[in-house]
C-alpha cells in the first residue's frame, strides 16, 4: 500500500480530448501521456469492474466503446484523485493519483511494473 508521503502528485494535467490524450507531469518531473481509452477502460468502479469480467469471458459489452473515451469534465478530488464524466454519461470512478501514474505506458514505468 502506498503511504500519502510517497503518493505521486501531478505539478501539471492536461486532457486533450482532440488528441485523446491526457498528459501528466508529476512532481517528480516524470512525464506521462496516457491515451484517454486506457484511462477510460481502467475506471476502478463498480460497474466498470463487471464489464471488464464480462470482456474478459468473452461477453458482449459496450461500455468502453469509442463514444464513451470522450471527456466532458474533470475536476480534482480532494488531494488524491481526479474525478472525470466521460461523454457517455458515466462518472462513477474517481482516478487516483496512484492508479494515474500506474498507466504511464513510457517505457521506464513499464520495466519498473515487470
Amino acid at each position: 500500500m502506498t503511504t500519502p508521503a510517497k503518493e505521486p502528485k501531478p505539478k501539471q494535467l492536461i486532457v486533450d480530448p482532440k488528441r485523446a490524450l491526457m498528459y501528466v507531469r508529476w512532481q517528480d518531473d516524470h512525464e506521462s501521456l496516457i491515451p484517454l481509452h486506457v484511462v477510460r477502460e481502467a475506471c476502478p468502479c463498480a460497474f466498470c469492474e463487471q464489464a471488464r469480467r464480462r470482456l474478459a469471458q468473452g461477453e458482449p459489452d459496450e461500455t468502453f466503446s469509442r463514444a464513451s473515451i470522450e471527456p466532458t469534465a474533470v475536476s480534482e478530488a480532494g488531494n488524491y484523485a481526479l474525478h472525470i464524466y466521460w461523454a457517455d454519461g458515466h462518472s462513477g470512478g474517481y482516478y487516483t493519483w496512484s492508479l494515474l501514474r500506474s498507466l504511464c505506458p513510457c517505457e521506464a514505468c513499464q520495466a519498473s511494473r515487470s
